[in-house]
């Protein structure tokens, strides 16, 4: 469903409704970064809880005013390659609807 002023919705719904498409846009960058690290060898993981300390991190990367931290990567080198886990059948997560 597309929420949008051309649609008729009135501005205060499509606030409500979408409060940060920008983050989107973040979010699939970031997915984006992850299958290209873990293509590269690497391990890594997307934190969102160290943005508590948002001040100080922008202090660390030189973050310019009126900008703000979405998330943190961690990138390293695994100390461990555990195996794949097994997979759910596709037709036990489909089903066929009408």
């Amino acid at each position: 469903m597309l929420f949008a002023p051309s649609r008729n919705y009135p501005a205060e719904d499509v606030k409500r409704l979408r409060p940060l498409p920008g983050l989107q846009s973040v979010s699939a960058a970031i997915l984006n970064m992850l299958f290209t690290v873990h293509a590269l060898g690497y391990g890594s993981c997307w934190m969102k809880g160290p943005i508590v300390a948002q001040e100080a991190f922008k202090n660390l990367a030189w973050v310019r005013e009126g900008r703000f931290i979405a998330a943190l990567l961690s990138v390293g080198e695994p100390d461990e390659s555990p195996p794949a886990r097994g997979r759910t059948p596709l037709d036990e997560l489909m089903r066929t609807v009408g």
